[in-house]
């Protein structure tokens, strides 16, 4: 009735998401899910032809049905996921923790929003050299 919100409104979340969208129109929505795309398939790569796949390391969800937004990579018990996790973070990446009950045997690395191929690359090469330091 008084055309005022119930609570003080987070501005700065208007702020962000104005910032963002600004970000995908200059993109363009295209370009932007293409470089999603890119950044999904050059983690599947990594693992089912690479080097992460010869670490053990593998992808939770099969082909078919995973996400152009992030991958979740099952570690093996060898190395550990929260090892693994603390490992890449002490190298300056940081890594998402797995959820729930799975969270003792995946990471989840992301690949949407401002992140780019190159970012993601540089990501699983420390990954590779994380997992290589643990199982030695």
């Amino acid at each position: 009735a008084q055309h005022n919100t119930p609570a003080t409104p987070a501005v700065s979340l208007f702020y962000a998401l104005d910032v963002a969208l600004d970000r995908i129109v200059a993109e363009t929505m295209d370009v932007r899910w293409a470089r999603h795309h890119a950044m999904q398939h050059a983690v599947e790569r990594w693992v089912e032809a690479g080097e992460g796949g010869a670490l053990g390391i593998g992808l939770l969800a099969p082909k078919g049905i995973r996400a152009p937004t992030v991958s979740v990579l099952t570690i093996p018990t060898g190395i550990g996921a929260e090892r693994l996790w603390a490992a890449v973070r002490d190298r300056g990446v940081t890594l998402g923790t797995g959820y729930g009950p799975l969270a003792p045997t995946t990471v989840r690395i992301g690949h949407m929003g401002e992140h780019t191929v190159e970012g993601v690359e540089h990501a699983l090469q420390v990954i590779a050299a994380a997992a290589r330091a643990l199982t030695t």
